[in-house]
């Protein structure tokens, strides 16, 4: 084969949009996209408010949004991570539109405080005295008591924020004119700070139910209860791609799923590729 490099006709990268924050080594890269698929009290509200949990614990997460018409049947899990009652809410047909206005707020208070740190700053690193700055700026510094303006969150950065949608299969917010795939879709660039979405379900993928394939092909992480339907293990094989046999992936979700509650997760973007396949969150299998 005899090939020829042409100037001028180079790939240009630039910088990705949206706002993806830093996590540690063995965490998953965020903003995700989740799928929790396995039977009815296998331990998927368990398992993610375990890695909500794991989130917060590292500092990773700021507001947590959740989507279900189960709350009170699992009560105690959520109320362990702090959630607020008003970040609850049910499944029904306008709860897209009410988590993208509540990103949209959450940018808005974050250029907010960007604009009062720079106003801020301007006026700490001036040299002309309080009583001859313009009345916009005294005004500023007499409206917060003459302090440092702070942000609302432990640290100073992007809000990041986490959506989970548990047993919401069956309800209005999975019409199609909901727009909830088209939500999700483009999730990691809402109004510049974007969301992570985990979605909980006991169906992956069938003619009638399931999560949508748009959807499916944007997963970063899917966690695996046992799956007793070949056709769904094909069809979940034949989706994940040519990275391991199926034989070899048929050996690893037996492993992580032979104990009671334990799953198998896949991460579809891992940091080394040794990280893509783990039992529960804390086991690699390579």
């Amino acid at each position: 084969m005899k090939t020829k490099l042409l100037r001028g006709l180079d790939i240009q990268l630039v910088n990705k949009s949206g706002y993806n924050p830093p996590t540690p080594e063995h965490i998953p890269k965020l903003h995700s996209l989740m799928i929790l698929n396995g039977r009815r009290n296998a331990g998927k509200t368990t398992a993610i408010t375990n890695y909500l949990n794991i989130l917060k614990q590292n500092k990773l997460v700021d507001e947590i949004y959740v989507t279900t018409p189960t709350y009170d049947s699992n009560r105690k899990n959520w109320e362990a991570l702090g959630i607020p009652r008003e970040n609850v809410f049910e499944p029904t047909k306008d709860a897209v539109e009410r988590i993208k206005r509540l990103i949209e707020q959450q940018s808005n208070d974050w250029d907010e405080y960007q604009e009062k740190k720079k106003k801020w700053d301007k006026i700490v690193n001036s040299d002309v005295p309080f009583h001859l700055l313009p009345p916009l700026y005294q005004q500023f510094i007499a409206e917060n008591g003459g302090r440092e303006p702070e942000w609302k969150y432990e640290f100073e950065r992007p809000p990041v924020l986490f959506w989970v949608l548990d047993d919401c299969l069956g309800w209005d917010i999975y019409k199609p004119s909901a727009g909830l795939t088209k939500f999700i879709q483009s999730h990691r660039h809402h109004y510049k700070i974007g969301i992570s979405v985990a979605m909980l379900t006991q169906t992956y993928c069938t003619k009638e139910a399931g999560i949508a394939r748009p959807i499916r092909e944007n997963c970063t992480l899917l966690c695996l209860w046992k799956v007793k339907d070949q056709n769904q293990l094909k069809r979940i094989h034949d989706e994940i791609g040519n990275d391991v046999s199926l034989e070899k992936f048929d050996q690893m979700l037996e492993y992580a799923t032979r104990e009671p509650y334990s799953f198998m997760t896949i991460d579809f973007v891992p940091k080394k590729p040794e990280y893509a396949f783990r039992k529960n969150f804390n086991e690699y299998m390579t």
